[in-house]
């Protein structure tokens, strides 16, 4: 079974992902996991900072002359910016320039700083990043690289935003993917990547009402496990919740 483990943050030193359960002999090469680093950063929606970054991944351990040793596999992906943000990232001791204290909306803030007691929202939202999926990248490479030995090829592409669906049965091939990757919203049909097509200009007024959140969905620590087996009714009970959204309309 393969497990990986990621560690750093958005705006550190670098990303580390640490990949075991594969085989040796397994061919590896930078050149692929910087392929793939260059894919992630395509697409419609991307953020200024992914337009400037550049991935600069480095096998740290684990593959020898570009194969596997059968121990785990440990890949370091920098970060370019990191000399703007040494000082406020610095794992020493000291104290930020700048604390945050407005958690984003719709992100994971707000949890982990009630769950750590965190005053200052960075120490959150430096793990809860997309920027952590480049780690997550560099373990699909791998994984990627394990079942092509099996003769499986790997292709995802978009079937539906909205109300824009592509045809049923419309299915790209591993010689396609550079037509997926071409596509803003990653979809293999033409018609249906109309970017018009897939997002609306009227804008949602409708009233949203918040509830009270539960710390344990937040963990960078244990991402990979199961929450607590005694689970809290407030948060998984379908009537509770039923219960509460009832009580929050005006």
């Amino acid at each position: 079974m393969l497990r990986f483990l990621t560690a750093g943050e958005s705006h550190g030193r670098a990303l580390v992902v640490i990949v075991e359960g594969l085989p040796a002999g397994l061919p590896v090469t930078l050149d692929e996991i910087r392929a793939e680093l260059a894919r992630r950063r395509l697409g419609y929606g991307r953020g200024p900072r992914m337009r400037v970054e550049r991935d600069e991944a480095v096998i740290v351990g684990g593959v020898r002359h570009g194969r596997t040793l059968g121990s785990p596999v440990a890949i370091e992906v920098a970060n370019s910016e990191w000399p703007k943000w040494e000082r406020e990232m610095s794992p020493e001791p000291g104290v930020p320039e700048k604390v945050l204290t407005a958690p984003r909306p719709g992100h994971a803030d707000l949890a982990g700083m009630e769950k750590y007691g965190f005053d200052d929202a960075r120490d959150v939202l430096e793990r809860a990043s997309a920027r952590e999926t480049a780690a997550r990248v560099t373990a699909g490479v791998l994984a990627k690289a394990l079942v092509a030995e099996l003769g499986v090829s790997v292709v995802s592409h978009v079937v539906a935003i909205g109300k824009a669906t592509a045809p049923a049965g419309v299915r790209p091939r591993p010689e396609d993917r550079a037509v997926v990757d071409a596509s803003e919203v990653r979809c293999f049909d033409a018609a249906a990547s109309d970017l018009a097509d897939c997002f609306t200009s009227e804008p949602d007024f409708a009233p949203y009402h918040a509830i009270s959140i539960d710390p344990r969905l937040f963990d960078p620590a244990k991402v990979r496990e199961p929450l607590d087996p005694e689970p809290s009714p407030k948060m998984d009970d379908p009537n509770v919740l039923r219960d509460q959204h009832r009580e929050a309309r005006p």
